[in-house]
């Protein structure tokens, strides 16, 4: 008989279990929110080389995030990326497009300064205590500076990781939206 109880009990409580379910929200950390204006073919068409706007970061950067070490990976990134599908990376003056970047918090970077910029903000939830981290591109014809394509992508930012760490996390960021850069063609 002790042994039908205990039988009884365990497929009750297995019976239990299988109908629970996990109303737990994701982790803010895991979320980010993605947002492109523009065609990004479409703005480099006719283009073989890019270079970095001249004044570089299109905001101040943020000490807190923005470490020389971080900022040189950001432009070595950026410029992998673009010489990898074939186009040149060279000087402004000699530039067909001008790439410009922002990595910032947005504490340095609000929403309505994101709109100014580029005329769209990424549109990340905020979490309590968190702060949200901004990676922001442009392009743009050397005469006018008007951009052509803006790209953005917000989420939790993760001020204890390491540098490596934060590294990681831009470069992945930099990769995804830069993913519509077309290939050059052989000419």
């Amino acid at each position: 008989m002790p042994r039908l109880k205990i039988i009884i009990v365990l497929v009750a409580a297995a019976a239990l279990a299988a109908c629970m379910t996990d109303k737990t929200p994701p982790s803010p950390r895991h979320t980010a929110s993605l947002v492109s204006v523009g065609d990004l073919a479409q703005a480099a068409r006719g283009a073989t080389s890019f270079a970095f706007m001249p004044d570089g970061q299109i905001v101040p950067p943020d000490a807190r995030i923005n470490t020389p070490q971080i900022e040189a990976e950001i432009q070595h990134t950026i410029r992998g990326i673009i010489t990898a599908r074939g186009y040149e990376f060279t000087t402004p003056d000699r530039a067909d497009r001008l790439i410009g970047y922002a990595v910032a918090l947005e504490s340095t970077l609000s929403d309505q300064d994101i709109q100014t910029l580029v005329g769209f903000t990424p549109g990340a939830a905020s979490a309590d205590g968190l702060e949200r981290g901004t990676v922001l591109l442009g392009i743009s014809y050397p005469g006018n500076r008007r951009l052509v394509w803006s790209a953005g992508m917000q989420g939790v930012a993760d001020l204890t990781a390491s540098d490596i760490k934060r590294r990681q996390r831009i470069n992945k960021a930099l990769e995804q939206l830069l993913i519509g850069l077309p290939k050059q063609s052989a000419r």
